[in-house]
């Protein structure tokens, strides 16, 4: 590997320094995020974890993207240890050579640091009996696979809010509910998988669109909520807007409603239906892909 000048200096939300009261200080904990591609993976995994800790005060997280050299490694390195805060060096690095010079850096420092990928990389090589590629570009290349999430997304965009359904034959997730039941955002986020997606609104006094019932019914997902906290979700959405009281969050108007639209997923049984109430859109997203597509998905 050819050593190089250039040098990506991480990307950080620079933290305020803070002092608490009194002669002891806090350190904040620096978590350094290593990776011969975007990082973002890693990143969100560490993010993911970091919540456990919420009883902790100043941990950042510092991206170090694309890094390719050992002169980019040794600056890593040499950051860490001059650092007046404690580091922690978690990395990601595919290429066996930058990954053996970093650990061998990392260890004559003494600083602490995880292998992310390694261990479960050569557990899969084994399982799969197959050589890893070594290649950070197929983790977040421009591929068919790229642009397929890119025509989701824009597929999805145009499809919102009930728009253009002479297209629900295009879709591969029709989600179907009121106002409020979060549809747009879960919709957006299940393009990111490459499903193009259309959601239905359902409007009291209103007829659904007939469309839905010439459609491949298995596409279909209902999502229903709470009436409470249908109520709390549209108050505060009325309220930030200087709206005072309507029928859009009206407990009698919400119940008869919700109402309309629960005899309306009666008739149609074939169709799951998620309760969304207190749930993350992560796991709504995968209800909606196990009920669509099951629960065993190819991959490749």
């Amino acid at each position: 590997m050819a050593s190089s000048n250039e040098f990506d200096k991480g990307n950080e939300e620079s933290p305020a320094k803070w002092d608490q009261p009194g002669p002891i200080k806090r350190l904040n904990h620096f978590i350094y995020v290593v990776s011969d591609g975007t990082g973002e993976t890693a990143g969100n995994m560490i993010r993911a974890l970091i919540t456990q800790f919420a009883n902790v005060e100043g941990i950042f997280i510092r991206k170090y993207p694309k890094v390719t050299t050992f002169a980019a490694i040794d600056k890593i390195v040499r950051n860490a240890t001059e650092s007046t805060n404690p580091v922690m060096v978690i990395y990601t690095l595919v290429d066996h050579k930058a990954k053996d010079y970093l650990q061998q850096r990392l260890s004559e420092n003494d600083v602490p640091s995880y292998d992310l990928f390694s261990s479960l990389l050569s557990q899969l090589s084994a399982f799969l009996g197959a050589t890893p590629q070594e290649s950070p570009d197929l983790f977040h290349g421009v591929n068919d696979k790229y642009f397929k999430r890119m025509e989701a997304i824009e597929f999805t965009l145009r499809h919102d809010d009930g728009l253009l359904v002479e297209d629900l034959d295009e879709a591969d997730i029709v989600l179907v509910g009121v106002s409020r039941a979060g549809k747009t955002p879960l919709s957006i986020y299940l393009s990111l998988y490459g499903h193009k997606v259309i959601n239905i609104p359902l409007a009291k006094g209103v007829r659904p669109p007939p469309q839905l019932d010439d459609v491949h019914q298995r596409k279909i997902v209902g999502l229903t909520i709470n009436p409470s906290r249908l109520m709390e979700i549209r108050k505060k959405r009325l309220t930030g807007f200087g709206v005072g009281r309507s029928e859009y969050f009206d407990p009698q108007s919400v119940l008869e409603e919700l109402e309309e639209a629960n005899e309306f997923f009666r008739r149609h049984r074939r169709w799951p239906i998620i309760d969304v109430t207190n749930r993350s859109i992560e796991e709504i997203a995968g209800l909606v892909r196990d009920k669509v597509f099951g629960r065993d998905r190819r991959v490749n």
